[in-house]
């Protein structure tokens, strides 16, 4: 049988959905249009820099490649998609006490998003942020970001 108070929310997670369902302030509103257009001029930025770099580029021998694959290699490519993702989230479950599989995978996912899609280290603010939002504390976010970034670093340099 279940008691009221296991109905209830913890007040914790009420004072966060009701921060959540506060419409925006001008001043937020402002500094996300700021960020949002901060975000689009460094790609435009980046898109400028990088051009020379893929003017060789022939997205017709691209396409000719991926519609040449058998479907044996379609399936040996899904797999090892699937394989990477899942060992980066054991990864990052593994260098985060008590942090379940599938925030490891959507950690690693949004990270390596974020990485790929800006320069710098944002992907490790965005990780630290993700930490410290499922409510573990600055010290344990901090070490795991930390370890996981040597890891990850290594594996690739190996």
């Amino acid at each position: 049988m279940t008691s009221h108070m296991d109905v209830i929310a913890e007040p914790d997670d009420l004072d966060v959905a009701a921060v959540q369902a506060q419409p925006l302030r001008h001043g937020q509103a402002l500094t996300t249009i700021l960020r949002v257009t901060v975000s689009i001029v460094a790609l435009i930025v980046a898109a400028l820099v990088l051009k020379p770099v893929f003017d060789d580029l022939d997205f017709a021998v691209v396409k000719d490649a991926i519609t040449s694959l058998s479907a044996p290699q379609w399936m040996a490519f899904v797999a090892v998609f699937v394989a990477t993702i899942g060992c980066n989230g054991l990864l990052t479950t593994a260098v985060v006490p008590g942090l379940p599989i599938r925030r490891g995978v959507t950690a690693y996912l949004g990270s390596s998003a974020v990485a790929s899609t800006f320069p710098g280290p944002g992907d490790l603010a965005l990780r630290l942020l993700m930490y410290r939002s499922w409510g573990y504390p600055a010290t344990t976010a901090t070490v795991s970001v930390a370890a996981s970034g040597f890891v990850t670093v290594g594996t690739k340099l190996v």
